[in-house]
């Protein structure tokens, strides 16, 4: 029991299983985002230009290309 000038740190059950809630839709957002962004992304890696990109551009600038490539694609599909 707190004592007169102390706080409880305690939350009441109905705060954690709403921040839980949350927690868990936003999970679920972010899985359905990354799915949905390889299947954006397959297409695209079909494509006979992106193997010659592949093929003829440096390792560096693939690296580069690939990790802006990979949040644009779920930003698109979120």
């Amino acid at each position: 029991m707190p004592t007169k000038g102390s706080k409880s740190t305690a939350q009441s059950p109905g705060l954690r299983e709403s921040a839980r809630e949350a927690n868990r839709r936003f999970a679920l957002g972010l899985v359905r985002a990354f799915g949905e962004a390889i299947l954006f992304s397959f297409p695209m890696l079909m494509t006979m230009e992106m193997w010659w990109l592949g093929f003829y551009m440096s390792p560096t600038r693939l690296a580069l290309f690939i990790l802006l490539d990979i949040p644009l694609l779920v930003g698109l599909s979120y």
